[in-house]
């Protein structure tokens, strides 16, 4: 026999089914609407993003999870949704500034818990990922954030090698040469379309380089920590 999905509970899903409507049902209306309903549509709509949003998924949370920051950080992720889908509410710079303060104050108030236990015997990696995790409302963003922020510093470092032989990362392994290929590749994509972006669109051509030059700079850094942390 077949078994159901598993679905999250109600809270979780009205966490994302609220905005995503609000969103949904400014971009279906704007088009008719007068400028003065615009701007009263689309405050409506952020007023659902936020506040309702917080509010609905309050009151269908278990009573140990509600928390303010929580509640705080739904309210803050609507209005990102928001802004993401209707390029009306971009222009209010007011949003903007709240969204600043608000994530600052939610970061100042992680970054003051006590660290965890055994934080003086973690790696580098651990300490960073442990101190991310008080302020970031996800474990895994934390994770992702501090294994890309120490994976830089191995452009410019000389890799230190333990004693052993570490498949993959030594000299005879297939790394170095897969990493030439895929340099090589990316030269050979990006140059030629930045000159063809470039007449249409300079800042789309400037932006489509930066990001190929910064993949580049990723994949060297990530190969070099691959030799320093087999």
């Amino acid at each position: 026999m077949l078994s159901r999905p598993v679905l999250p509970p109600p809270h979780i899903r009205l966490s994302w089914l609220v905005p995503l409507l609000a969103a949904v049902t400014a971009l279906v209306l704007l088009p008719y609407a007068t400028p003065q309903g615009r701007t009263l549509l689309a405050g409506a709509a952020l007023f659902d993003a936020t506040l309702t949003t917080a509010l609905l998924v309050w009151a269908a949370s278990p009573r140990q999870e509600r928390h303010w920051p929580r509640a705080l950080l739904l309210g803050l992720r609507g209005g990102l949704v928001l802004a993401l889908c209707v390029p009306l509410v971009r222009d209010w710079w007011g949003l903007g500034v709240a969204v600043l303060v608000a994530g600052a104050a939610l970061g100042l108030r992680g970054l003051r818990r006590p660290l965890p236990e055994g934080f003086a015997e973690l790696d580098d990696v651990e300490r960073a990922e442990a101190s991310l995790a008080r302020a970031l409302p996800s474990p895994r963003m934390a994770r992702l954030l501090s294994y890309d922020a120490l994976l830089w510093p191995h452009l410019w470092r000389r890799p230190a090698l333990p004693e052993g032989q570490h498949f993959g990362t030594q000299r005879g392994s297939s790394v170095p040469g897969t990493v030439t290929l895929l340099l090589f590749y990316t030269a050979l994509e990006s140059l030629p379309v930045h000159f063809v972006l470039a007449p249409h669109s300079p800042t789309a051509a400037a932006l489509h380089l930066a990001a190929n030059a910064l993949g580049a700079g990723w994949l060297l850094a990530y190969t070099r920590a691959l030799a320093r942390r087999p």
